[in-house]
């Protein structure tokens, strides 16, 4: 294997470009670097000889790309179909279930989901990812997932942490205001 060949070096842009998206905080921003991730993603798998993986790469481009204006559990489930239909079509081995599996988990929480519940969701998408990429011989792919899973496990620990200080914070309710600010009862 060859570590800075065109195809590996893919798979190093790609990985630049996904742990990027996971440090995002704003999912929006997210979505974005993930689109982006995806499209060197599909010509790094399609370039190893892994017609499942870019495709579902491609699909999952797409999706995010999509995510970033839209949101609904319908344009999730067209996803869904699509890549559970053309991963049946293209697939060669049982492994190949791992960036189908992947491309599935990542629709439902893209489209369907926010803030932590959605960033869990694409971890365990990740590590299908993570298994492909091990598999495959990907080592920027191996790099990416690597990296993808400590950044979106580090930004959950952040976003639970401020969630958590927000939550311990005194509320500023009007009724709690006007009932401390009112005079004290005469005492008989």
């Amino acid at each position: 294997m060859q570590f800075f060949s065109l195809v590996q070096c893919l798979g190093y842009v790609a990985c630049a470009l996904g742990v990027t998206a996971f440090l995002q905080k704003k999912d929006t921003r997210l979505k974005g670097f993930l689109a982006a991730e995806c499209a060197v993603y599909t010509a790094h798998f399609w370039l190893l000889g892994n017609p499942p993986a870019a495709l579902s790469a491609f699909l999952s481009g797409c999706r995010s790309g999509l995510a970033i204006k839209y949101r609904h559990w319908l344009m999730a489930l067209v996803f869904v179909a699509l890549n559970l239909g053309l991963g049946i079509l293209f697939a060669r081995r049982w492994t190949d279930v791992l960036p189908i599996m992947g491309g599935v988990l990542g629709s439902v929480a893209l489209l369907t989901m926010t803030g932590t519940p959605m960033r869990v969701v694409l971890l365990i998408s990740t590590l299908c990812w993570l298994g492909n990429n091990c598999l495959t011989g990907s080592v920027g792919g191996m790099l990416l997932e690597s990296f993808n899973a400590l950044a979106n496990g580090f930004t959950l620990a952040r976003l639970l942490t401020e969630t958590r200080q927000a939550a311990a914070l005194p509320s500023a309710s009007p009724l709690k205001k006007r009932q401390s600010s009112a005079p004290a009862a005469p005492q008989k």
